[in-house]
């Protein structure tokens, strides 16, 4: 019997700001993927951490922790693909939310990171650069940053049919002054440091 295709976004790095998390969500409104999950790194350091949490379980989206959910989040997810594949969702790295895995990671510091966890497919966030690589029979994918890699919001879009894989890495144009008054106006802690991300006056 003939599977039925999968279609997973992975999101990551949102870091409160809300209005990216909102213009990524439009865009998934015209994919309409299956799951959407969340590598980590959902509120913290942004103008609307409050709303962006109240987004995210608005829509369903699991999200796993990251250095800057520690103490309110679990480390990992995994989700069935079907097929005998296994999606492993994690922030750093399973092993550590603190770990850093970038396209040039040697694969000798890939091993020590991943060997104990087997999965068709990995994705991790943190380092707010996009990628998809192989390693040891694994696809590994790291989709960007949602909401602090100016001046767009990063994800990736993850489909599996038929037993083929492919992962689309998508990069959508924010309004940075717009996030940057937002950030100003906000009260929060360190705001001109925040909105300094997103470029001058």
């Amino acid at each position: 019997m003939k599977e039925a295709p999968v279609c997973v976004a992975l999101i990551s790095d949102l870091h409160g700001n809300l209005l990216a998390l909102e213009t990524v969500l439009a865009d998934l409104e015209r994919e309409r993927p299956d799951h959407v999950l969340c590598l980590g790194d959902a509120a913290a350091t942004g103008p609307r951490p409050r709303e962006t949490v109240g987004r995210l379980r608005g829509v369903g989206c699991p999200v796993v922790m990251g250095n800057a959910d520690d103490d309110l989040l679990r480390p990992t997810l995994e989700l069935s693909l079907g097929s005998d594949r296994t999606l492993l969702c994690f922030h750093g790295s399973p092993r550590s939310f603190d770990d850093t895995i970038v396209a040039t990671t040697p694969e000798e510091e890939l091993a020590g990171m991943l060997s104990e966890h087997e999965a068709a497919v990995m994705a991790g966030g943190h380092t707010h650069e996009q990628f998809v690589r192989r390693h040891a029979g694994t696809t590994l994918i790291n989709p960007g940053s949602v909401g602090l890699n100016p001046p767009v919001a990063e994800y990736a879009l993850v489909d599996l049919e038929d037993g083929r894989l492919a992962v689309e890495l998508r990069r959508l144009p924010l309004d940075a002054a717009r996030i940057r008054r937002e950030a100003l106006d906000s009260g929060m802690p360190h705001a001109e440091w925040w909105a300094g991300f997103w470029g001058e006056n």
